[in-house]
C-alpha cells in the first residue's frame, strides 16, 4: 500500500501534467484564433482593395511592398503553425511494451514500482512542458507576424 507522501506525489505529479497539458491546449486554441483573425483581415482588404491595385496600370512601390510584407506575414504565421503543432506528440507516462511493465512495474518491489511511476509521470509532464514552451514561442512570433502584417496591409489601404 502506498504511504500518505507517496499517494501526495503521485497526485501532485499528475495534477501539474494535465495543467501543462491544458495550458498547450489553450495556446493551441489561441494561435488558431490569431490565425483565423489574420486571414479574415487578409481576405476582406483583399476584397476590397486587391482589384484596384491589380488593375492599376503602375502600382506604386509602396503598395507592392506593403502588399509583399502583409502576404509574407502570413505565410510565416502559417510557418509557424504549423512548427508549433508538429510533430504531434502526446506524451504520456509509462510504457505500452510489455516487457517493460513486467520489469519496471510488476516484477520489482511496490518502492521501486512507485518510483518509476513518479518518474515516467515527471518526464512526460517534462516533455509536455517542452511542447508548451514551443506553442508559446510559435504565437508570440506569430503575434510580432500578425501586427506587420496589419501594417502592411494598412500601408496597401492608404495607398492610392
Amino acid at each position: 500500500m502506498l504511504s500518505v507522501q507517496q499517494q501526495l506525489a503521485l497526485e501532485q505529479s499528475r495534477m501539474a501534467m494535465n495543467k501543462i497539458d491544458q495550458a498547450g491546449d489553450i495556446l493551441t486554441s489561441r494561435a488558431v484564433g490569431l490565425l483565423q483573425a489574420s486571414s479574415l483581415l487578409l481576405v476582406l482588404v483583399g476584397v476590397v482593395r486587391l482589384p484596384s491595385f491589380l488593375l492599376a496600370p503602375h502600382p506604386a512601390p509602396w503598395a507592392q511592398a506593403s502588399l509583399a510584407v502583409a502576404f509574407l506575414a502570413f505565410a510565416g504565421m502559417i510557418g509557424l503553425f504549423i512548427f508549433a503543432l508538429l510533430p504531434r506528440t502526446y506524451p504520456l507516462p509509462g510504457t505500452n511494451v510489455w516487457e517493460e511493465i513486467f520489469d519496471g512495474y510488476l516484477n520489482v518491489s511496490e518502492d521501486a514500482c512507485f518510483d518509476q511511476v513518479l518518474s515516467d509521470t515527471l518526464r512526460a509532464t517534462e516533455l509536455m512542458a517542452s511542447i508548451s514552451r514551443r506553442k508559446a514561442f510559435c504565437l508570440q512570433a506569430s503575434l510580432v507576424l500578425f501586427l506587420l502584417q496589419v501594417v502592411g496591409l494598412l500601408g496597401l489601404a492608404l495607398t492610392g
